[in-house]
């Protein structure tokens, strides 16, 4: 279950944040709310790990897991309004930047998104978190690729093309196929095989 609260405009967001005890739940500023995700049961897992471990089997190693958060370059600072996210897994497109590292050790860890090329989503009970908050939050943020994987519809969805900060962000371009199909995946990336997905 997730839990959206609605943050005050002036607040610093990520000091907000960090006035959660983390340990065993994720805490997000998406799309104009503070959102308390508790850690993933099993199969979410699998999942993810098992993405992580094809992305890595691919020399992909610009890539990981859930630990990290991203925001806009302009949102990150003590004037912070935007979003900060924490995909379950995302690939960066290059090596983050000294100067990026340094930042996010200055704003609470939260790093610059301009490196990342894709981040992803494994839904849980409350999807609209995945298939709507962050569909639009991602988009807002410029990242060109968003891989979706739905475990109530058993589908993977990759959109792409997005809209940026504008007043209704969405991605231009969707492509859905079912679990247990080859997961098609934007070029320099390996094809996905989702047959053990669950």
């Amino acid at each position: 279950m997730t839990v959206m609260v609605e943050a005050k405009p002036d607040n610093h967001i990520p000091d907000l944040l960090d006035d959660f005890d983390t340990e065993f739940f994720r805490v997000e500023y998406v799309e104009g709310r503070i959102t308390v995700t508790p850690s993933p049961a099993h199969y979410h897992e699998h999942i993810t790990h098992n993405v992580l471990w094809q992305l890595w089997q691919a020399n992909m190693m610009n890539s990981g897991i859930g630990a990290r958060g991203f925001c806009k370059t302009a949102n990150c600072g003590d004037t912070a309004k935007g979003n900060h996210v924490i995909p379950d897994f995302w690939a960066a497109r290059r090596d983050f930047t000294e100067q990026e590292i340094t930042a996010s050790e200055l704003h609470r860890n939260w790093i610059s998104a301009d490196a990342l090329d894709l981040v992803g989503e494994v839904t849980s009970t409350h999807r609209r978190a995945d298939t709507r908050d962050k569909l639009t939050a991602y988009s807002r943020m410029s990242i060109p690729h968003y891989l979706l994987i739905d475990r109530t519809e058993h589908t993977v969805t990759l959109y792409s093309d997005p809209t940026g900060d504008v007043d209704v962000p969405a991605y231009g371009t969707k492509h859905t196929v079912k679990f247990g199909d080859p997961v098609p995946m934007p070029d320099g990336y390996p094809t996905l095989d989702s047959t053990t997905w669950q």
